[in-house]
């Protein structure tokens, strides 16, 4: 079964103002992103969730499919308000500051996830870069045995008592959502505990009980953009790309 893809995207990101707009290889962030997912699911099965009508129009620019939404909190938010809006049940969701993420890597997610029962399925693969356990722009995870999201940090994670583990497991950034089992989570409208402090919206899913599966992927790389020296490594990459 072929899914929806709703990518989230705002214009006043914090740590860089605009970053959907901003230029990769030539197109604007948000383009390259959705470029990615339709070659993946098709351009009917892709809209960008967002709340600018300059990110809306440079993407009626370029024939991507949008939903106007309201200021919500996070991108999670924005993306099951979205669905909403499009009567589905299921939705997946890709980040829009991922301008490199490769299409095969989103088809894989799609078949490991298509008939999941989890109410929301995310991708994790192995750290192979030391530097990225102490990275707080890398988000690390931790799992039980039947690889059920335990918990998610900006801070190393597992930790050793020498300080020296080089073991962990780190986010790739694209999820499923089973939106009708998500209705607790709906029901918060404000930032929970553990959420707040890491910024991280997967905590609130975890504090309000919900069930995330974890699902490997064999994709190592680092390529979302928040800051202006990730932009100007990403624009030096997509040259390689």
């Amino acid at each position: 079964m072929i899914g929806k893809i709703i990518i989230p995207a705002r214009i006043d990101s914090k740590r860089l103002p605009r970053k959907a707009l901003l230029d990769i290889g030539g197109e604007p962030m948000i383009v390259k992103t959705s470029m990615n997912a339709i070659e993946a699911v098709g351009q009917s099965n892709v809209f960008v969730a967002t709340d600018s009508e300059e990110i809306k129009n440079c993407c009626d620019k370029y024939c991507i499919n949008s939903i106007m939404t309201s200021n919500c909190l996070t991108g999670t938010d924005r993306v099951i308000e979205a669905a909403g809006v499009l009567g589905l049940k299921s939705v997946y969701n890709l980040q829009g500051d991922e301008p490199l993420f490769p299409s095969r890597i989103i088809k894989k997610f799609i078949e490991s996830a298509d008939e999941s029962t989890y109410a929301v399925d995310m991708g994790v693969t192995t750290v192979r870069d030391i530097k990225e356990l102490d990275s707080p722009k890398i988000p690390k995870v931790v799992f039980n045995n039947n690889k059920e999201l335990m918990y998610t940090s900006r801070s190393r994670i597992p930790g050793s008592k020498d300080m020296n583990s080089e073991i962990g497991y780190k986010q790739v950034c694209i999820y499923k959502y089973n939106l009708e089992k998500l209705s607790e989570y709906n029901k918060i409208k404000n930032k929970t505990f553990f959420e707040s402090i890491e910024d991280l919206e997967l905590l609130r899913l975890l504090e309000s009980g919900v069930k995330v599966k974890c699902r490997f992927l064999d994709y190592h790389a680092h390529h979302s953009v928040d800051t202006l020296e990730d932009l100007v490594r990403v624009r030096g990459e997509y040259r390689d790309y």
